[in-house]
């Protein structure tokens, strides 16, 4: 019973190793403020912003049976 349990044990160790990914995430933040005069319809001088945000998440894993399974998910947001 006892070399049973054992084996089932070694046999459960040797399966359940853990799985690591390569990942890198990096992006930017940029902000542009704009001073707009002689517009037309308007009087004097508007004053305007466009803030965008960018995030990029990059993986590599190799698979089971050997191939290579790469992700870039890619975000802009902006306004």
């Amino acid at each position: 019973m006892f070399k049973r349990v054992l084996m089932a044990v070694a046999v459960a160790a040797a399966v359940s190793a853990p799985a690591f990914a390569e990942v890198s995430i990096n992006g930017s933040a940029e902000m542009d403020l704009f001073v707009r005069t002689n517009q037309a319809g308007a009087q004097g001088t508007t004053l305007a912003e466009e803030i965008a945000i960018v995030v990029n998440v990059d993986g590599k894993d190799k698979l089971d049976n050997g191939d290579t399974l790469k992700m870039a998910p890619s975000s802009k947001s902006g306004n």
